[in-house]
């Protein structure tokens, strides 16, 4: 997993300014999420790097610099906490039904279930 933003050094629209100006994080898969440090931000996926060059390059005005690799010692770490003999540990995680509040206790587990196919 890669750490980026944004550096523009020429501003050709007037609306978000020069220097970084968004911050973005390349997965291991090689997708993307970029948000914007603007007075209204926004966060958008991308499936590559490519696309977030080519959308937002503005034909080398703005660079993609990136900032920090994150070590793949981590996700094996964060897999380790929730093997089976920790799960004691870990707060259950109530999911929100789109159009209402909480989903009832005895629903949880369904729910759970669906969200994760």
């Amino acid at each position: 997993m890669r750490i980026f933003y944004l550096n523009r050094i020429e501003d050709r629209s007037g609306v978000s300014g020069t220097g970084c100006v968004a911050q973005g994080v390349e997965f291991d898969n090689g997708k993307c999420a970029l948000t914007w440090l603007s007075e209204i931000s926004s966060v958008a996926v991308y499936d590559k790097i490519e696309d977030i060059e080519k959308i937002h390059g503005h034909g080398g005005k703005t660079q993609i610099v990136f900032t920090a690799v994150i070590d793949d010692e981590l996700p094996r770490a964060a897999k380790e906490v929730w093997e089976p003999e920790h799960t004691e540990l870990a707060t259950p995680i109530r999911f929100l039904s789109p159009l209402t509040s909480p989903v009832p206790e005895e629903k949880d587990e369904q729910e759970r279930q669906r969200l994760l196919r």
